[in-house]
């Protein structure tokens, strides 16, 4: 086995960040092999070019029934799509080819369509990887793994499937964990300032999503919805829910396409006596020491355009930070795709290290 090979399923924003983040530098991970629904030749441009990131070095793409070639670099792929039966369960793993065929070890899970733990094992049980990172939420029993939060806990034979959960997790779960560990938090309440994403619509139009606001049209609307971050906060920080630690984060969706805004009110038990500068010192101790290339400390009087290309997780900004006693206003920024992709292959390395 080579447990360094990396194939990729799901060739949407999310995908298109992690094969450019390989080819760039894998840093030990090999890009192996692709998989996705559509043919070839739809993915050319979404690979080669991207609005938000038009630096990209990207230079030329072609590519056939078989393979992408970028930059002359050739990927083999193979158009596949999950297919359900009549009650919803999945019928087609084993006609993936694409991971035996070129001895990929660890396969990303980036359609966003894995239902459950038993679904995610296909791809070990019946096409032959040996590991599977999910780039999104966990779901049903799959376990939440966080670069810099819990990597360490990992093993193959008892978590062959993880999740690395989303942008706004990824965001909160470290200033969350280093107040609880200095301070211990009682309470939490959070709000994103999201970008809009593809669960929004351009304009009014149903909407699958539970929440109706979903609906409208994200390029003119603030749209106040849900987040699932704080189930993600508790499955990676399972001690707070333990401790019936109180989490709740809501979410702001606004007609931006890059770079979101989360504040925490972060309530800590009784006795502590917390300032501004010492939050902040206790925030870049971590930040330039365990943390460093996870989270960040922004400048001050910061915007988020000036986080354009960042691949941080979170990015704590100065300004907006205060902590007063036991209570703390915590400011970060995060880039939505670059940073959880960055986690995700980050916990992929640490899992082909013990493959």
């Amino acid at each position: 086995m080579h447990p360094e090979r990396v194939g990729i399923i799901g060739l949407g924003a999310t995908a298109t960040e992690a094969i450019h983040q390989l080819l760039e530098d894998g840093q030990g991970l090999d890009l192996a092999a692709l998989a996705s629904r559509k043919p070839a030749r739809v993915y050319i441009e979404t690979l080669r070019w991207n609005s938000h990131y038009p630096e990209r070095p990207v230079k030329n793409v072609t590519a056939s029934e078989g393979e992408i070639i970028i930059d002359g670099g050739r990927i083999p792929f193979q158009q596949f799509e999950y297919r359900r039966d009549e009650n919803e369960q999945l019928i087609n793993v084993r006609e993936l080819r694409a991971w035996t065929e070129n001895q990929v070890a660890i396969a990303l899970e980036a359609t966003g369509t894995m239902h459950s733990l038993d679904e995610a094992l296909m791809h070990i049980n019946q096409a032959g990887a040996a590991a599977v990172v999910i780039a999104s939420p966990a779901k049903d029993k799959i376990p939440s793994f966080c670069i810099g939060i819990n990597e360490n806990q990992w093993d193959p034979s008892s978590h062959p499937v993880v999740a690395t959960e989303s942008c706004t997790t990824n965001c909160a779960v470290y200033p969350i964990k280093i107040l609880d560990e200095h301070f211990g938090v009682e309470r939490i309440f959070g709000v994103s300032t999201h970008i809009r994403t593809g669960s929004n619509q351009l304009i009014d139009r149903p909407n699958r999503h539970e929440d109706p606001r979903r609906s409208r049209a994200a390029t003119v609307n603030i749209i106040p919805t849900t987040t699932g971050a704080q189930e993600g906060v508790l499955r990676l920080l399972p001690q707070l829910a333990d401790r019936g630690v109180s989490v709740k984060i809501r979410s702001r969706r606004v007609p931006v396409d890059n770079i979101s805004l989360l504040d925490l009110d972060v309530t800590m038990r009784q006795g502590t006596q917390l300032t501004t500068e010492k939050l902040m010192d206790l925030l870049t101790e971590h930040a330039q020491g365990p943390l460093q290339g996870i989270m960040g400390i922004a400048p001050e009087y910061a915007v988020s355009t000036m986080f354009v290309g960042q691949k941080l997780q979170c990015i704590i900004d100065p300004t907006e930070t205060i902590a007063e006693g036991r209570h703390a206003t915590i400011s970060a920024w995060y880039p939505n795709i670059p940073g959880p992709i960055t986690g995700a292959l980050s916990m992929a390395r640490v899992m082909a290290s013990k493959l």
